[in-house]
């Protein structure tokens, strides 16, 4: 049994046992020493009151205006209501629509306001699995860069031929000096029609590549070799691009292999190809190169083909 005390100088309230009625006691507040004497009822005395119990009179009627209680599921960090999923943080925190605009968190599937799927433009490498395995591409001539490689040799010997008969171009108006000036005419004949088989089989190749969600056609892959300036930096698109596209193909149909398609060579030729003194050395280069990737995109082609037949 205990009673209480209070504390004469900082008025603390101290809890004591019933022995210590009458003896010195200390606040440990104040520290300041007094008689214990109990001054309110002892706390073993004091008795809870018994709860009343309810009856059904006294429980409120059910009706429109007082609905029955509902009974809501705990909420705690571990936990979480039914029919909500928890969210992760995403990479980005909020994307934009690409077909609408609208601004949505990227751990959302789709679009809100256009229901436009959203994990297809977050995903890494959206474009391999957009792809088939297998599809049908369009054939491509063999042959013309190998018509191109053997043009360019023979219209080099033609033009060398011109100042070697003509003995220099010394003699203006004689017979050998008119022989000279039509062999280096002549010798465009032949390095005209290698140009075009070559820009003829780069076509066929880039549209044996591009698949149709590309965001160039084969025919802007050629034709903007043709802009003054922009072609330097267009080159490097076109060719050592056009190795890494037929690699990334092969890849994809035949993952466990290793591919040759030129890259080395290519690249090697366009930059070489910026300083004239080089000419040589990237021509042959560049010729090296496109027998590579012809290779390369014929064996793609050709492993496409065989690979729609089993499916038929």
């Amino acid at each position: 049994m205990s009673f209480f005390i209070i504390c004469p100088g900082c008025k603390h309230t101290l809890t004591l046992p019933h022995d210590f009625v009458g003896k010195q006691a200390r606040c440990p507040k104040c520290q300041i020493e007094f008689a214990a004497h109990p001054s309110a009822t002892p706390t073993m005395d004091l008795e809870t009151p018994s709860p009343i119990a309810e009856t059904a009179a006294d429980k409120p009627a059910l009706n429109q205006s007082n609905p029955a209680p509902v009974d809501l599921p705990v909420q705690t960090a571990y936990t979480t209501t039914p029919g909500q999923v928890p969210s992760v943080p995403g990479l980005y925190g909020s994307i934009y629509c690409v077909k609408c605009g609208t601004k949505v968190a990227d751990t959302e599937d789709a679009c809100p306001a256009c229901g436009f799927a959203l994990k297809e433009m977050l995903h890494e490498r959206p474009r391999e699995q957009r792809r088939p395995l297998l599809r049908k591409v369009q054939p491509v001539r063999g042959f013309l860069p190998v018509v191109g490689a053997i043009l360019i040799p023979i219209g080099a010997v033609v033009f060398l031929g011109g100042p070697i008969v003509s003995e220099g171009f010394r003699r203006p108006g004689s017979p050998p000096f008119v022989i000279g000036i039509l062999f280096c005419i002549l010798a465009g004949l032949p390095e005209l029609s290698a140009i075009a088989c070559f820009l003829t089989w780069l076509y066929q190749a880039w549209r044996a590549v591009l698949h149709g969600d590309e965001d160039y056609s084969p025919g802007l892959m050629v034709g903007l070799l043709f802009v003054p300036f922009f072609n330097f930096y267009w080159v490097f698109r076109a060719v050592p691009g056009l190795s890494l596209a037929i690699h990334q193909e092969m890849k994809h149909l035949a993952p466990n292999r290793t591919h040759a398609t030129g890259f080395g060579p290519g690249l090697a030729a366009c930059v070489l190809a910026l300083f004239p003194p080089f000419w040589p050395i990237a021509l042959c280069m560049f010729l090296a190169w496109v027998l590579i990737a012809n290779d390369a995109v014929r064996r793609l082609v050709r492993w496409c083909d065989e690979g729609d037949d089993r499916k038929q």
